[in-house]
């Protein structure tokens, strides 16, 4: 990794963090032990707003000196910085009280980055929330048209079969009537006949 490699990643780590709240004006230098990405850059709160940049920092409070491991791992919130200095991974120069203000500046980023990420947690909740809401709604939607679907069918199944019946019972009662026109028609006929054999009996005589 070349210095302007780990510049921009320590950069990035660093940038964005809301130190709006720090009121006093912090420089830091940092210089990276390290072979290849060996090089300075600083850090510096000012007005509230914090600055990454590659240069030399002529009037800084503090000088830190480090590997590019530490420094990583310092500004992940991984390393406290103090831990690190007291365990030799870390040298300081100048003002030690305002070099310990850059655990303040690490805290204030790990706290964004947790608040970052409860949101983000909450946002995610509420979208699978929202889905699962959806969903229940289409599925109960889907339900009601199949239900009214199914009942609309077994609605026109019962009018059809009523209609059947109807149909069939009409059969019967013009069965029913034809029977008995035929009977009254045998009936006449055998009137008729019997008449006419009595009139003959009479003619007879």
């Amino acid at each position: 990794m070349t210095y302007a490699e780990f510049f921009q990643e320590i950069k990035s780590r660093f940038m964005g963090t809301d130190v709006s709240d720090i009121y006093e004006h912090l420089a830091y230098q940092f210089c990276i032990d390290d072979e290849e990405a060996g090089g300075i850059f600083y850090v510096e709160v000012k007005d509230g707003i914090l600055h990454v940049e590659p240069y030399e920092y002529y009037d800084k409070h503090a000088n830190f000196i480090c590997d590019t491991d530490t420094l990583i791992k310092i500004a992940d919130g991984k390393l406290d910085p103090v831990k690190a200095y007291t365990a030799n991974k870390l040298r300081v120069e100048g003002d030690i009280d305002k070099a310990l203000r850059l655990k303040e500046i690490i805290d204030h980023k790990k706290r964004q980055e947790k608040e970052a990420a409860k949101k983000a947690a909450a946002e995610k909740k509420a979208a699978e929330k929202e889905a699962a809401k959806k969903a229940a709604a289409e599925k109960k939607a889907v339900a009601k048209k199949t239900t009214t679907k199914a009942a609309t069918e077994k609605k026109a199944v019962a009018k059809k079969t009523t209609t059947k019946t109807a149909e069939k019972k009409t059969t019967a009662t013009k069965t029913v009537t034809k029977a008995a026109e035929k009977k009254t028609t045998a009936k006449k006929t055998a009137g008729t006949t019997a008449k006419k054999a009595s009139t003959k009996k009479t003619t007879d005589k």
